[in-house]
């Protein structure tokens, strides 16, 4: 009946409104942008003009389509592939036995698709004959049992399925490392200028003006896998002359198969048992981010028994983090990534009748654990480096942590150089109610250049816990103590030397004592308290103590703070006091707040009111600060603008009080040189950046970032995304010049570590027509296929006659021809020459975005 309706409708709506019907609608098809696409049925407009049409059937039935190249959607077993999404896929006719008449579309689905799926291709040595370079279709579901595939036509969904016996089970969140982008071949600087004038009285200690200006650059070149990386910096100001420095240079690559990085020049060596020290040389270390979620840091592993085929949940904190069916029998649930460094595991086992098992696993993590099965490892072969005077000797260095069972992991190191030696073992374990905890033990030998020699001990506890429901979280609670006659690496270096003596009296470090500790109140607010006591063997410490209280009611937050310091380089120790409140005042100004904090230290009082915003695409950001001190110098103020664009960021400011004036300005962002041209950009992420392409289309939005845009060359940095991830990039189609049309919306990404990764967003640039096609006379069969001729454009058009032959086509040239097909026969097929030329005037007289045009098939 609904369709009924609706065919009754489009025949008495008039005729210059059902044009406008199919400009939406049929020009949706057409331009593929995701944000727009509509989901329709043929179905849906079967019949809608009257038209007799020869071959309706291929669009009123889902599985009898034009064969072709399609780019769809692919889903398995009912669920979208994100580390594939959309893909051309070429479809052919192929008579399936189990239909008994009719024709039916067949994908090719060649070897690297069957590897993206996770089809375990050893298990089928039809399959594994195959290689990523062959796109030989293969006849999958003749080879697997069970497997098939549905072309979804209306959606563009090819939903693939696969018998999951037949598929590799890997751990949640994987991606094939084949999927994973090294990037392209690209020269860049990420920079930051900062630059300071600052004048004074003599009352403040500077009499007269002082200049400063620092920049520092992260340099890069990659090459494929391979990655080039030197940090340099200059500075210059009027008491000190220009200078400049390379504080280090690298060359690093990964080693996919071990999942590890090799690192070559001046580096820094890992610190999870050892301190860690500069130095020159190769590094060889496993990567834990080239592991999903599921497998990285710790979480423990799950075993129970399952009595039937049942439901597997476990929250954490209320939160369902995991849940699986399994099998009668004996389970074990090893890819969890919990929502917290710790807590309860609440395990409930649902079984086929309905009734349900639970049972509570506690755990906790400390940087010690690794999970079971689990390698760590590190081996360090270098030159000690260091800015300060003394040795640089030579020296090997190896971690390694092995994860056991019953969530335990045990760890050794070794540091070996010409006149020191030290060697660590070590043993963690999560112990469930009881938390976590870490001891080791390090036993070093050291030779001065004296002939001195020193042997000495360092015992180290780490140990975290969270106690569900109190909402007390004892994230690290550590303690260290070393005998006098314990040096480390960096000590035996920089202590042989001329001034040893100093060093030894001053920083020879005794024992240390850390503590990080959170309680939650809920309504109420949360407290924090973070503690650090270092102790010298001159007796000397050095302390940090900090506390703090936050809460909000509604929109304001407010807070309590107290802060003590003590450096082993002053006499003097800090204590402050503070207390603030922010107070949104968007009702006055859009995106702003207004603030007040007033601190206190040594008996000065300092009370500052502020107010600050951004504006609505958060581009341009502003604060005016005014203080009150009730001692010298009395007040002061200070106002900042920023701006955050596509090619830098930009900010600057003023400060003064009653003794001083100071002027200040920021400037940082990128430079990138690539094969298609120079690209200035925001500054850049360590980890990885993406290079995004719209051809010939400019100030196109990414929406990934704030106020990214392409330049007139189409060219945009988006900086930052996960390493071994994958990252969507989305562009912002609206308001576009009526000339330039997206063909997609949305993009996947998987940058290696340090990559720049490449996405280029297919677009058509050329007119956009509403043609009316004519077959002797008469209007075009609804349902006809278009395409242009000689298209080389990467994504070709394709389009579909409406009603009274009316078709939306984009991206058209001033002359050309079209192919129109709507039956399989050759007296089923025209071609349309067109002129655009005397429509153009025409278009502009009118100042409409489109061009009306009727034009006859031969």
């Amino acid at each position: 009946m609904e369709l009924h309706v609706i065919r009754t409708m489009t025949n008495i709506i008039p005729k210059y409104t059902r044009a406008i019907f199919h400009i939406l609608f049929i020009g949706s098809l057409t331009c593929k942008a995701e944000a727009e696409q509509f989901r329709y049925s043929s179905r849906f407009l079967e019949n809608m003009s009257g038209n007799e049409a020869a071959s309706l059937a291929l669009l009123s039935d889902d599985s009898a389509q034009l064969p072709g190249n399609y780019r769809v959607t692919i889903y398995l077993n009912g669920k979208p592939v994100e580390t594939i999404g959309k893909k051309n896929i070429e479809f052919s006719y192929a008579r399936d036995a189990s239909e008994k008449a009719g024709k039916k579309l067949f994908p090719c689905v060649n070897y690297t698709l069957l590897k993206q799926l996770g089809v375990m291709i050893s298990k089928y040595p039809e399959i594994a004959k195959f290689n990523d370079d062959d796109n030989t279709c293969i006849a999958y579901n003749k080879i697997i049992a069970d497997a098939s595939a549905t072309f979804h036509f209306e959606d563009q969904i090819l939903d693939i399925s696969i018998p999951q016996i037949a598929l590799d089970n890997k751990p949640r969140g994987y991606i094939d490392p084949s999927l994973w982008d090294e990037g392209i071949t690209a020269l860049f600087t990420s920079y930051n200028f900062t630059g300071s004038q600052y004048s004074g009285d003599k009352s403040s200690g500077m009499d007269g003006e002082n200049n400063n200006y620092y920049l520092n650059m992260r340099n890069g070149l990659n090459l494929g896998a391979w990655r080039l990386r030197n940090y340099s910096t200059w500075q210059k100001s009027n008491e000190q002359k220009s200078s400049y420095d390379s504080i280090n240079s690298y060359l690093q690559r990964d080693i996919t198969p071990l999942r590890s990085s090799f690192i070559m020049g001046q580096y820094n060596s890992p610190s999870a048992i050892f301190n860690s020290v500069q130095y020159n040389g190769i590094q060889l270390s496993s990567d834990d981010d080239m592991y999903p979620d599921s497998e990285r840091g710790f979480a423990p592993t799950i075993r129970g028994i399952a009595q039937s085929n049942a439901q597997v949940t476990v929250k954490q904190g209320g939160y369902t983090i995991y849940q699986a069916n399994v099998g009668a029998g004996a389970f074990e649930i090893n890819d969890l990534y919990p929502s917290s460094g710790g807590g309860n595991l609440d395990v409930i086992i649902k079984e086929a009748d309905g009734t349900e098992r639970k049972f509570t696993q506690p755990f906790a993590s400390i940087p010690a654990l690794i999970r079971e099965k689990h390698i760590r490892y590190s081996v360090v072969l270098g030159e000690y480096r260091s800015n300060y005077q003394g040795d640089r000797p030579k020296f090997v260095q190896q971690e390694l942590f092995w994860g056991l069972k019953h969530g335990v992991t045990v760890y050794e190191g070794m540091q070996l150089a010409e006149r020191y030696k030290a060697v660590a073992l070590g043993i963690g374990s999560n112990l469930g109610l009881l938390g976590a905890l870490s001891v080791d033990a390090t036993w070093a030998k050291t030779l001065f250049k004296n002939s001195a020699e020193y042997t000495g001990q360092s015992y180290r506890f780490l140990y975290a816990k969270t106690f569900p429901g109190t909402g007390t979280n004892l994230q690290i609670l550590g303690y260290r103590y070393s005998t006098k006659n314990f040096y480390t690496l960096q000590e035996s270096a920089e202590y042989d030397s001329a001034d040893s003596s100093y060093y030894q009296d001053n920083y020879h470090l005794r024992s240390q004592l850390q503590g990080n500790i959170t309680q939650n109140f809920n309504d109420i607010g949360s407290i924090y308290l973070n503690f650090n006591r270092q102790q010298y063997w001159n007796n000397k410490t050095q302390d940090l103590f900090q506390m703090g209280w936050n809460s909000y009611i509604k929109n304001i937050s407010y807070g309590l703070s107290y802060s003590y310091s003590k450096s082993n380089d002053y006499d003097r120790s800090d204590n402050i006091f503070s207390f603030e409140v922010s107070i949104p005042t968007s009702i006055l100004l859009a995106n702003s707040y207004t603030s007040y904090n007033m601190s206190t230290n040594h008996g000065q009082t300092r009370q500052q009111i502020s107010i600050g915003g951004t504006t609505n695409d958060n581009s341009v950001n502003y604060n005016v600060q005014q203080t009150y001190i009730n001692d010298d110098p009395g007040y002061g103020g200070y106002a900042s603008l920023g701006y955050t664009g596509s090619a830098l960021n930009a900010s600057a400011g003023y400060g003064y009080d009653a003794h001083t004036h100071n002027y200040n300005y920021n400037l940082e962002g990128s430079i990138m040189a690539h094969s298609g041209g120079i690209t200035l950009g925001q500054p850049l992420n360590e980890s990885n950046n993406i290079l995004v392409h719209t051809p010939d289309a400019a100030d196109v939005m990414i929406i990934n970032g704030t106020n990214i845009h392409t330049d007139k060359f189409g060219y945009a940095i988006v900086p930052g995304s996960a390493s071994y991830r994958m990252t969507n990039i989305t562009l912002d189609t609206r308001g576009l010049n009526e000339k330039i049309d997206i063909l997609e919306s949305q993009k996947q990404a998987i940058p290696t570590k340090g990559a720049i990764a490449y996405v280029e967003f297919p677009t058509r640039i050329g007119n956009r027509v509403l043609m009316t096609l004519l077959y002797k006379n008469k209007p075009l069969p609804f349902g006809a296929i278009v395409t242009l001729e000689n298209d080389t454009a990467k994504e070709p058009l394709s389009s579909v006659v409406g009603d009274d032959g009316q078709v939306w086509l984009t991206g058209l040239q001033e002359k050309g021809a079209l192919s129109v097909q709507w039956g399989g026969s050759a007296a089923e097929k025209c071609r349309a020459p067109y002129d655009l030329q005397l429509s153009l005037a025409k278009e502009q007289s009118q100042q409409t975005t489109f061009i009306s045009k009727t034009q006859e098939c031969l």
